[in-house]
């Protein structure tokens, strides 16, 4: 689910350092090409290349809802050589939906970097008529048979059930392999609604292909200032967001993952970064390793409250 970072300026491969890294370096990404996750890895690898000096390369591993691609990463050697991008679907949602299921051991994958943050934005097809949230309540109150609510991962399964049970927007809910294949049929008005972050989403918006019901967050996106959020419906305490991260398997020297944590802090806040922050309706975050770590442990808190007041179960 996930937005920030451009290029990473003015920074280059320093003589002198550690041996690390002498190879490429592996970052698997847990999601499909096209997502949001997927377009911040081809932005961040490039500018961790530039100053390592060694090739990062991306590695897509989508499935089940991003444990696939968290099992491989959990699995892999503690060498420095494997990087995951991991975010609130694979140690906040996951985690409290599988429990005893899940096919990976979140601690088993250390956070050492915040990419940054988004809200997850509640959208409807164009070929629905309406355009507010009040207006889509009622259309799927009239339309008992065609109401639903798309998603690509875990994330947007616990929303789709929180605007059910908290707005009373009916449907069924639509599990996908991947947010842009959800949003495919979203734009295609195979689904009537979904949940998806802003850089998967803002192609199919600029379009018109879909429009936007609400902002789950308690402020306004200057990319889409006119779109109003789940503040301004009265529903100030459903706010999804969606954020991403830098992990790496466990027993990672400390070395290396303090070194891992500056590069990132240092793209987060060039001018490019924080305008391609922007640009993506992102919230930046604070970088040093310990908020990291307490940042991702609140959050697997919220989600777990969110889960047991929806009930849902694993589709």
């Amino acid at each position: 689910m996930c937005t920030v970072l451009l290029l990473f300026c003015g920074l280059s491969p320093a003589s002198g350092q550690s041996e690390w890294p002498t190879r490429s370096i592996t970052l698997i990404v847990p999601t499909a090409p096209g997502s949001g996750a997927d377009a911040l890895a081809r932005i961040v690898a490039p500018a961790l290349q530039k100053a390592l000096g060694q090739p990062v390369v991306v590695d897509n591993r989508a499935g089940a809802n991003s444990q696939l691609g968290a099992r491989a990463a959990s699995l892999a050697a503690p060498d420095g050589y494997t990087l995951f991008l991991g975010s609130a679907t694979t140690h906040a949602v996951n985690p409290s939906l599988y429990g005893s299921a899940l096919t990976y051991k979140p601690q088993d994958l250390e956070p050492v970097a915040l990419l940054g943050a988004g809200p997850a934005l509640w959208l409807v097809s164009a070929t629905i008529p309406v355009t507010t949230v009040n207006g889509y309540v009622e259309w799927a109150q009239k339309n008992t048979s065609n109401p639903s609510c798309a998603y690509g991962n875990s994330v947007g399964q616990v929303a789709c059930e929180l605007v059910r049970q908290r707005i009373g927007a009916q449907g069924q809910s639509v599990p996908y392999r991947s947010t842009p294949q959800a949003l495919t049929d979203l734009a295609g008005g195979i689904v009537t609604s979904a949940f998806a972050d802003v850089p998967a989403a803002l192609p199919y918006i600029q379009s018109g292909k879909v429009k936007v019901l609400a902002v789950a967050h308690t402020d306004r996106l200057s990319v889409l200032s006119s779109s109003p959020t789940m503040t301004d419906l009265a529903h100030p305490s459903l706010q999804v967001l969606s954020w991403t991260g830098v992990f790496v398997p466990k027993g990672t020297p400390q070395s290396i993952q303090k070194r891992i944590n500056a590069l990132v802090e240092a793209i987060n806040n060039t001018p490019e970064g924080k305008a391609q922050l922007a640009r993506t309706g992102g919230v930046q975050l604070p970088g040093d390793i310990a908020y990291v770590r307490g940042f991702v442990s609140q959050e697997a808190s919220r989600w777990q409250a969110y889960i047991r007041e929806t009930g849902i179960k694993p589709e």
